[in-house]
């Protein structure tokens, strides 16, 4: 291949790329950043010993109304330690709370890392937020708070 067809090439693959991320980054620029702890949660089956103090720290950016990204780690109800990685989608206004889904992956369950798919309620008041998340066990409780 000739100098000059390489250049082309990469100039077409530089100009792809730059036409492919530009929304992205766009997106993530202007999206609100917040630093979410999570709290505790209550268990259906009350009769097992799970921890409820599920103390942890996370990251959330709010790409628009709808979606979401998160990560972050806490304390489940194993008492084991748990990391998570998330998208978010919350489509649905209901009295203020913006209600949908979170799919991404956990770990310290059953599986060095689990899928995760549950329903989650959320709503900001100013520069404080919740997240109500609503496992298939449990509902679980964060507080967030906007950095940008």
């Amino acid at each position: 291949m000739s100098h000059l067809r390489r250049a082309l090439l990469y100039l077409a693959l530089g100009y792809l790329l730059a036409f492919l991320t530009t929304p992205l980054v766009a997106l993530i620029a202007s999206a609100q950043t917040y630093a979410v702890a999570t709290i505790t949660s209550w268990h259906f089956d009350r009769d097992k010993n799970y921890n409820e103090n599920n103390f942890g720290l996370g990251i959330e950016q709010k790409l628009n109304q709808d979606w979401s990204i998160s990560a972050g780690y806490f304390r489940n109800s194993f008492d084991r330690h748990t990391n998570y990685a998330f998208v978010g989608y919350t489509p649905v206004e209901v009295m203020g709370w913006r209600t949908g889904v979170v799919a991404g992956v956990v770990t310290g369950y059953e599986e060095d890392a689990s899928p995760w798919f549950t329903g989650v309620a959320t709503r900001d008041f100013g520069s404080i937020g919740l997240n109500i998340v609503f496992a298939s066990s449990a509902i679980a409780l964060q507080v967030k708070v906007r950095l940008r």
